[in-house]
């Protein structure tokens, strides 16, 4: 059930994510990523939202946090968990990890997306 929770979640997530991408590509100039940038804070809103709730009704269906955490949320974008996990970082104490992950991750990441941007041009 568990997975079959995911897989439905995650699909549409990813259809909204697309359906989001056409909206914005119809109706904004394309310089900045609008969509993108909508989907991340969005997303993440949704998910703070989601396990806001799971954590104060502790009866809720497992199969329902899931599906719309890590299928929906996790369709419609990754970022979400990025965020949250930087936020139970510091909730947790670790406000050194807190700041380094995400600033960690958002320059090695953008490295990496160049660097596999060079190396598959050599193909």
């Amino acid at each position: 059930m568990d997975l079959a929770a995911v897989f439905l979640g995650g699909g549409i997530g990813s259809v909204l994510r697309y359906l989001c991408n056409l909206f914005f590509a119809r109706h904004f100039a394309y310089v900045f990523p609008y969509a993108t940038f909508f989907e991340n804070i969005f997303g993440s809103l949704f998910l703070g939202f989601v396990l806001g709730i799971f954590m104060v009704k502790t009866d809720l269906n497992p199969q329902a946090k899931l599906f719309l955490t890590v299928g929906i949320a996790g369709g419609f974008t990754t970022f979400s968990t990025f965020t949250f996990e930087a936020f139970s970082l510091l909730k947790a104490g670790h406000i050194s990890l807190a700041i380094i992950y995400p600033l960690a991750s958002l320059i090695l990441g953008f490295f990496a997306v160049v660097l596999g941007f060079y190396l598959a041009r050599g193909f």
